[in-house]
């Protein structure tokens, strides 16, 4: 039997005289979106004046509910820097400066209901901005106030999910303060959170971590490197910290005890961005040609070994050089990564956006153009299961698609039991890459099908069961482990290796798994479709 990928390509050729698939775009929102993400789950909320909604996706961003009222929203969408969001599971937080002091909006069911707002702190006073971190059942909440001249920088935590807090604990130094424009943000993982804010007219960086979730912090609020401090270029993983300061990033291994800079000097001070996923770095700059004058470029660098070493700046990586990057976003899980950039047209004034994918930390790109194409404006690009998404505005609507990555589609038919087989895949799809396809949740020690195809999806009856993939199909046969017989023990998997051909770039395959069982009523069950988009 040919390897998975060698018929894949020669589907691939088949499919050739097809036309190209165009990956769905939903243009659901009114304005712009704050878009929080945890796996496949997505939540939208569009807030302003008076008004307060809440949309989530279960499927990577596919279909949307409908906009539902958020009323606990509604007090505070209206105070400066908006609202920082986190989600784990079921519960959602969002963090608002407000007036009052800094506020907290939760949910505990998804989004579907909402608490009243809670203040995180007793001290009644102005917040100029902060963030919010929740893990581990910990939620930490950093934020700025003005009730002196230098300004302040406080803590608290919560243990029962935003109910109760700590007493405020003061992070900055009192001799320094934090500057007119120093938002504090608060990032990081089980290992180490890390606060950030920046002081004086030269915006130099501030730093305090935490080492327990939060319980405690140094002694004192650590300085980064002399230079300019870009909150938007600040990454940290476990005890390493990287930080762009002036036209140089600055790395330290010991929770920023002490720092060195490691990044080419030819980083930019323009638009900059950074992002880390364990040992993997890769970092984007824009801003003026230094080779053609009234011309641009956005370059990327890329380091292996947590920052320590790093490649020389890649090629430019803007098809027209007459746009002018105005801002970055990075995504980055492990070596696959997407960078979207937002533009502006230098001779008539109005704006762009442009995506990137890289499978191999930016070694090599692929232009993907939005399906809006001309008319996408101001957009950016984050993580999503196993994926990339991209959301962006025209300036009349706000829309959204998948650049790369799976989304699940249609219903599963269940076999003995009742038990209804789930079809998942593991790795980001880009060129180069391997993805693993897992049939679970069936039947033990059956013969299992991976029915793939470049036609696209469908949703046709057979029996009992939905079929949800196009002919032709790709089969792919296996047997699902477990007791022989035993329901719901099943399963099996399947890898596929992406070739590194740019021919491939935005192909669509749809995939559904089976499952012959004789419990099923058609003799066999069968997973929900999988939609995959390469690039």
């Amino acid at each position: 039997m040919l390897p998975f990928t060698v018929r894949l390509l020669l589907a691939a050729l088949v499919a050739s005289t097809f036309t190209c698939a165009q990956q769905p775009v939903v243009t659901t929102f009114p304005m712009r979106p704050l878009f929080v993400v945890d796996g496949e789950r997505m939540h939208a909320f569009v807030v302003a004046t008076g008004t307060a909604t809440h949309q989530v996706s279960l499927d990577a961003g596919r279909t949307w509910s409908l906009p539902t009222p958020a009323p606990a929203l509604q007090g505070v969408s209206a105070q400066p820097y908006g609202l920082g969001w986190v989600a784990d599971g079921d519960f959602l937080a969002g963090f608002a400066s407000t007036a009052n002091g800094p506020t907290l909006v939760r949910s505990f069911d998804g989004g579907l209901t909402w608490a009243p707002p809670i203040f995180v702190s007793p001290q009644a006073t102005p917040v100029q901005g902060g963030g919010v971190f929740c893990g581990q059942g910990v939620v930490a909440v950093v934020w700025a106030e003005r009730s002196t001249a230098n300004g302040e920088v406080f803590v608290s935590r919560s243990l029962d999910f935003g109910t109760t807090w700590s007493n405020p604990v003061r992070l900055d130094q009192p001799t320094l303060g934090i500057g007119t424009n120093g938002v504090p943000t608060v990032g990081g993982n089980a290992r180490a959170l890390y606060a950030s804010w920046s002081v004086g007219s030269n915006f130099d960086g501030q730093l305090q971590v935490s080492t327990d979730l939060g319980a405690s912090w140094l002694p004192a609020a650590r300085p980064l490197p002399l230079g300019s401090f870009s909150a938007s270029c600040f990454a940290a993983e476990g005890a390493v910290v990287l930080a762009q300061c002036g036209a140089t990033i600055h790395r330290s291994a010991d929770f920023g005890a002490t720092w060195t800079a490691v990044s080419p000097p030819t980083f930019g001070t323009g638009s900059t961005r950074l992002a880390i996923d364990g040992n993997y770095v890769l970092g984007a700059y824009g801003g003026q040609s230094t080779s053609f004058p009234y011309a641009y470029e956005v370059r990327s660098i890329r380091s292996s070994d947590s920052g320590l070493t790093w490649s020389p700046p890649s090629g430019n990586l803007i098809v027209n050089p007459g746009y002018a990057p105005l801002s970055l976003s990075i995504a980055l899980r492990g070596q696959q990564a997407a960078l979207g950039v937002n533009y502006v047209w230098s001779s008539f004034f109005y704006f762009r956006f442009g995506c990137l994918v890289s499978g191999d930390l930016g070694q090599t790109w692929t232009n993907q153009p939005t399906p809006q194409g001309a008319a996408a404006q101001t957009g950016s690009v984050f993580s999503v299961q196993d994926g990339f998404y991209a959301a962006y505005t025209d300036y009349v609507t706000y829309s959204g698609t998948l650049l790369c990555g799976s989304q699940p589609y249609g219903p599963a038919t269940p076999g003995t039991g009742s038990f209804a087989p789930h079809l998942a895949s593991t790795g980001t799809p880009c060129l180069g890459t391997s993805v693993v396809f897992t049939i679970e949740n069936g039947l033990g020690g059956a013969p299992a099908l991976l029915a793939a195809t470049l036609a696209g999806p469908d949703q046709r009856t057979f029996g009992s069961a939905t079929i949800l993939v196009h002919d032709p199909v790709v089969p792919v046969w296996s047997f699902t482990s477990g007791a022989s017989g035993t329901p719901g023990v099943g399963r099996t998997t399947m890898t596929l290796a992406i070739p590194n051909a740019p021919p491939l770039a935005g192909l669509r395959m749809n995939l559904q798994g089976f499952v012959l069982d004789v419990g099923a009523a058609n003799g066999f069950s069968a997973t929900g479709g999988l939609e995959m988009w390469v690039q």
